[in-house]
């Protein structure tokens, strides 16, 4: 029903990526549930920063990142469908 990945783009940062949740199931916490879970791993793996980079536009998601604690870092992205860069100090 939900899903994300952790791609290493140093060994002291990790990347959330691929962060879905099917929509017939979003609003129940799932991705919040998903979010702390790929937090600990990050931690366990020993990073000290989590990045995600997204589009402006995505309200939901956005709003999750923002409440996780994410802060954006620039209003833009190596990827064409995102415009937008968050960190969260971990």
């Amino acid at each position: 029903v939900g899903m994300a990945a952790l791609l290493m783009r140093t060994p002291k940062m990790l990347e959330f990526a691929k962060f879905t949740v099917n929509k017939r199931y979003r609003g129940k916490g799932l991705g919040n549930r998903i979010l702390a879970f790929c937090e600990t791993e990050a931690r366990l793996r020993g990073a000290k920063e989590l990045m995600l980079e997204t589009n402006s536009r995505l309200a939901a998601a956005n709003s999750v990142y923002k409440k996780a604690g994410f802060r954006k870092v620039r209003a833009s992205s190596e990827y064409s469908r995102a415009d937008l860069t968050m960190i969260k100090k971990l």
